[in-house]
């Protein structure tokens, strides 16, 4: 709405020096020998700024604690002057408010797929934004990784759930297909 504010910040954003000096790092998405050994070092650097890690606790609520918050579980209630939440918004509406949204949060059912081939031009991640297929993003692991020693390419689908279904893995990739 400002083209004057707007022309001044591509004019600075074209005078600033390159973020990025040399090769890109590698794309490293999942590593083979697991979680741990990307986030071990992490966590250590956070614990060592103070920052406390309560794992496998069921949020029960979150209450006001003067200027902050309390977050309680079933294990302790941990102040913090801020929450951030990454959960679905309806468990976050309960924990606040004691009382269900009315959001309803649909469920994912991954498929782990083996092909022959796949169009080299396809990509690593495909987002499907169509009505067609319920399938919404398709990772090709085989492109992320080393090849694997049979030569098939293998990728993962998530394909969302309508409410209340069961899982129906064979329907699933019928669709897919």
């Amino acid at each position: 709405t400002r083209p004057g504010r707007i022309a001044g910040a591509a004019l600075r954003a074209l005078r600033r020096k390159p973020y990025r000096k040399g090769p890109r790092a590698p794309l490293r998405v999942r590593p083979r020998a697991g979680f741990d050994t990307l986030f071990a070092p992490v966590r250590a650097a956070l614990e060592a700024r103070g920052v406390t890690f309560a794992l496998d606790e069921a949020l029960t609520g979150i209450v006001r604690h003067g200027d902050g918050f309390g977050v309680v579980t079933d294990a302790a209630t941990r102040r913090a002057d801020v929450v951030v939440g990454a959960l679905p918004l309806d468990t976050l509406h309960r924990a606040a408010f004691g009382t269900g949204s009315g959001l309803r949060s649909l469920d994912l059912m991954t498929l782990y797929v083996s092909a022959g081939w796949l169009d080299p031009g396809c990509g690593n991640v495909l987002f499907n934004f169509h009505r067609d297929g319920r399938w919404k993003r398709l990772t090709v692991y085989s492109r992320l990784y080393d090849p694997p020693p049979d030569g098939r390419e293998n990728f993962a689908v998530e394909i969302t759930l309508p409410p209340s279904a069961a899982a129906d893995p064979q329907a699933a990739f019928a669709d897919l297909a």
